[in-house]
């Protein structure tokens, strides 16, 4: 069982996000464009700011929660790791503008590195993603730096956004 924030410091009053409230239903399949995101030092932000990550953290979820909503994406329900997220979008124009709208969201002292890729998706199960896809995703999110996110795309409309342009 896992614990809310509210329940681990009572300072923070979050409700736990249900995804059925944020319309997930199904994730996407087929050509998707995936969101990878996790906080930059966040081992060290716990580490000499603990008040205040406790705070930042609960304000990420709501903000992660209704932006991804904003832009037409959906969570997998149990994909990420510590503290990183997963979004999936059927637009491509959608996973880049939520990515800098989240890149530029107030959330200090929490800093987002993000990667955002296109491909052909598999599903481990009906809330979760395996394979290249999402592998490649968060390739590009360890190359990220905060104040950019990082992309794979082909288009070359896309070379007008505040994207990195990396291949493998």
């Amino acid at each position: 069982m896992l614990a809310t924030m509210s329940e681990i410091d009572p300072r923070v009053d979050a409700p736990p996000v249900s995804w059925n409230d944020v319309g997930l239903n199904e994730l996407p399949t087929g050509t998707v464009t995936l969101l990878l995101a996790d906080v930059e030092g966040s081992t060290r932000l716990w580490d000499t700011q603990p008040e205040e990550m406790t705070a930042a953290v609960a304000r990420l979820d709501r903000t992660v929660c209704d932006i991804i909503a904003a832009h037409d994406g959906v969570r997998p329900v149990e994909q990420g790791e510590g503290d990183s997220f997963v979004a999936a979008f059927a637009r491509a124009s959608d996973a880049v503008a939520c990515a800098l709208e989240l890149q530029r969201a107030p959330l200090a002292p929490i800093r987002l590195r993000i990667g955002v890729h296109t491909g052909e998706v598999q599903l481990r199960d009906e809330a979760n993603y395996v394979g290249p896809t999402i592998n490649r995703t968060a390739r590009l999110r360890d190359l990220a730096h905060v104040d950019r996110p990082c992309c794979r795309a082909r288009p070359k409309r896309w070379s007008s956004i505040s994207c990195e342009m990396v291949t493998f």
